[in-house]
């Protein structure tokens, strides 16, 4: 059976500080934000999994959801909405230069700048609240829209 394939991206507007490097790990705490590598070296994570920076954490949700919150409160900032369907049960941070969930061996989301990816390249969680696709070259090709607590995409929230 062939599933449709979800995908969500926009082309970034604005740069951004290019921040520290962080683990590429699940849980992983660094300041002032979190740069997980796009390259085949990154692990895949399960539900539950989160990159926390100081302001702002990515976090996998085990309803299939990758939601990019808000640290001092715990709001949603931005969201996949991919908690419906074939729900995700597997992130992966794509050599191909974007975001990709998985249920089972179907991709059922792509995030990021599809048409111009950014192979290994990074995916920064920055504490102005945005999370930043960045090519090898350090320039944005993909963003929430979140900086500056600016409310981005929730899917399901009216948003």
């Amino acid at each position: 059976m062939k599933r449709a394939l979800k995908k969500i991206g926009a082309v970034a507007t604005a740069t951004a500080a290019v921040l520290m490097t962080g683990a590429p790990s699940a849980s992983a705490t660094v300041g002032p934000g979190v740069k997980i590598p796009l390259t085949t070296a990154t692990p895949n994570s399960r539900c539950g999994a989160e990159w926390i920076a100081y302001q702002t954490y990515l976090k996998f949700q085990c309803d299939g959801n990758l939601v990019l919150y808000r640290t001092s409160d715990n709001h949603a900032m931005w969201a996949s909405g991919t908690y419906y369907g074939y729900i995700p049960n597997l992130l992966d941070f794509a050599h191909q230069g974007y975001i990709s969930l998985w249920s089972g061996s179907d991709e059922v989301a792509e995030i990021g700048n599809i048409s111009n990816p950014a192979p290994n390249g990074v995916v920064a969680v920055q504490d102005d609240g945005n999370m930043v696709i960045y090519n090898t070259a350090g320039q944005p090709v993909w963003q929430t829209g979140t900086y500056n607590n600016q409310q981005g995409s929730v899917h399901g929230q009216g948003a």
